[in-house]
Formats: structure tokens, sequence, C-alpha cells
């Protein structure tokens, strides 16, 4: 009845602009418990909302309150022109969780309009939504969603479980049966429910963690409260982290050097991917970085930290070998967000706190030059450790 009620009353407010609605979480994986589940759904549309939208939708989530168990609902609206390709860190338009419903109570227009950014538990929604996902409404799963890179779930799961253990104080329960399931996908790439990977946690884990698995399944099951010692909780989670960050691909940053030695090359590179989290820009290459010392690619990516986006400006330009041209400046960000065809480097050129990169790109059947400007505080050459 709930879904139901969510589904008309989203549609009639948001029309045609509601590419569709999908549930995850405790209900797709069919263990949802009235007492201890939350309903998960996430919102997927073709622009971005204005502010009266966003109160309302927020307004149907409160007038259902009553009527919703009692971790209540967990919702996020996100544009589809993230979803496929998927973007990560995900940027959302809006979030909903019983951790905002007082917030949204109080004031519920400054709340709306604060409550946007980039949310790394999107990865993990997104693949579950592939795994076991309902389309509530609108178009099919696998023509709105893109595939989640691994590494984003990696990176997913490593920063919701950051610090597992101080959290495991006021919820044990919850910590316990997270760690499971995302050792499961660590080492065997198993998209699970809690109940999942406590089950999984069985065959894998040492016999003496079985006591505390089955109970922490029982309280999830049940509500009841977790009586066992706070000891015997960390034994379970250092044991699961171990293997997290056994696993983990990790990576090492080098800074860049802005002499003429430089350890990694861009030339005849082409700039895949783009990924903007605030004030932090990365470049994906199609072959990673070619390290100029032992004359191979590795995998690996360009990092900007401060990136004053004011100036940081893209050149496309419509020319011949010689003669007049024509070209369009944009800011950097909105060439991103507009979406191009990979840009092959040429010549890169760095100085203080600040790059160029110019080469071709093709277009209109045609090759086309430009040329990228990027200021920035910090860069750095992001690569897989040895």
């Amino acid at each position: 009845m709930i879904l139901e009620q969510i589904k008309t009353r989203y549609l009639y407010i948001l029309g045609d602009k509601l590419v569709g609605i999908y549930v995850h979480g405790s209900i797709a994986f069919q263990c949802f418990h009235y007492d201890t589940s939350d309903i998960d759904f996430l919102v997927v549309v073709k622009s971005s909302l204005t502010v009266e939208e966003k109160t309302m939708l927020i307004s149907v989530i409160l007038d259902l309150d009553d009527y919703c168990p009692t971790k209540g609902l967990e919702m996020s609206v996100v544009l589809a022109s993230v979803c496929n390709p998927f973007v990560y860190p995900t940027p959302y338009e809006l979030h909903y969780s019983n951790a905002y419903k007082r917030d949204y109570k109080i004031d519920l227009v400054g709340t709306c309009l604060d409550m946007m950014g980039t949310d790394k538990d999107l990865a993990a929604h997104v693949q579950v939504i592939h795994t076991c996902g309902i389309c509530l409404y609108g178009k099919g799963i696998d023509e709105v969603f893109g595939e989640v890179d691994a590494k984003y779930m990696i990176d997913s799961i490593r920063e919701d479980l950051c610090d597992v253990l101080e959290q495991a104080k006021d919820n044990p329960v919850y910590c316990i049966l997270n760690a499971c399931r995302a050792c499961a996908f660590i080492l065997e790439r198993k998209v699970l429910s809690k109940e999942e990977g406590i089950e999984w946690a069985y065959i894998h884990f040492p016999e003496q963690f079985h006591l505390v698995l089955s109970m922490a399944k029982e309280c999830y099951q049940t509500g009841k409260p977790f009586t066992r010692e706070y000891a015997s909780i960390v034994e379970v989670l250092q044991y699961a982290m171990n293997i997290i960050d056994t696993n983990v691909i990790k990576y090492q940053k080098t800074d860049m050097i802005t002499d003429l030695n430089l350890p990694y090359s861009l030339h005849d590179q082409r700039i895949v991917r783009y990924e903007i989290e605030k004030d932090c820009l990365r470049l994906y290459f199609e072959r990673g970085l070619f390290a100029v010392e032992n004359l191979q690619y590795v995998d690996g990516y360009l990092e900007f930290e401060g990136i004053d986006w004011n100036f940081c400006n893209m050149y496309l330009m419509d020319v011949e070998n010689e003669g007049p041209f024509n070209g369009y400046k944009y800011n950097l960000q909105d060439f991103i967000a507009k979406g191009s065809e990979p840009l092959e480097i040429i010549d890169e050129v760095y100085g203080y706190h600040r790059c160029k990169y110019s080469g071709v790109y093709y277009e209109d059947n045609r090759f086309k030059e430009f040329l990228m400007e990027i200021y920035y505080q910090k860069a750095n050459y992001v690569v897989k450790a040895k």
C-alpha cells in the first residue's frame, strides 16, 4: 500500500520528468521484516527538481510516516544522466531517511535546499537493483542503469565500514551483518542481503564466531537486543575487516612533478571518463598511465584537488592546417556535463597550480583540436600499489 501510494503520488508530482521508481534493500532481497527493516527505493528523473517538487516529494513520505515500519523509508532521487554510464561518487538531487525526518518537519524548504550532493552508498544500491531490484514504475532496470564497476563497489564498502568498530558500540547487529556481506562481495563478487551474508559467513568464517553470527541473525529477524559482550563483536569485525583490507586494491598517490622529468606521460593517451567530487577532478585514460621509467602502462588515473572551476576552461577549435578557425569556449564543468567523444592528448604543459592539455578529438566526421586548462591546489598521479 505504501509503495503504491508513492508510485501514484510521485507520478502526479513529476509527470513526464519521472523516468522510474526502483525498489532495493530487504524488500528486493525478499527478507523484509516489518520491525527491523526499512523500505528502500530510488527515484530516477530526467532533469533537476524544483524546490516545489522536492517539498512535495518529501511531504508524501511524511504523510505516510504513521503507516511505515519503525525504520521508515529511505529514498534518493538521482538524474538519469548519472545512472548510465554510472557516475561515482553518485550525485543526488534529494535524499530522505529517518535520520533527517526531524529536520524535514522543522524546516521542510530549507532542508530540501540543503539535501543534495554525492553519496558513495548509491553504488551499492544500484548494484542491488541490478541483482534483484524491483521496477515499481517506469523504464526497465537495464535500460536505466549502467554497470557499476567493481572498484566503485569496493570503495563504497570500504567507506561504509571505515569506522565500523566505533559504530558497533551502538549498532552491533547492523555492523556484523554488513561486514559479512561485504566480505562475500570482496572475495566472491556476490551481492547478498544481510541474512544471506550471515549464512555465507557461517561457511567461510571460523567456527569460533558462529555463536555471535547466529545471535546477530536472530536479533535482526526478531528485533531482540544483542547481549554478547563487545569483545566478541570486535573479534568478528576485525576478522572481517582483515579480509576486506587484504583484498582491496590499494592505490598510492605520487605528487605531480612540475619540472620536465615527469614520472608518467599522457602523450597519445585518450581521456575516456571524468569524475567530479566537489572541488576534486579525476581523469581516467584508455590505458591507465604511461610510466616513463619502465616504458609501460600502469593501472592509474590523474587527480586534481582544490579545483578552481571559475578558471578551468575547454576550448574546442574547428581548424584546418593553416588559416582562420572557429571555436567555442566552455567552462570545464559544463563541457564534462554535456558529454563528449574521447579526447586524445598530444601535448601536456604543467606550471604553478596550472596545467594545459592539447590534442585532437573526433566530431562531425572529422578531427578537431582542443585545449584544456585546469587550475588546482594539488595534483596527484594515483597508481595501483605494488
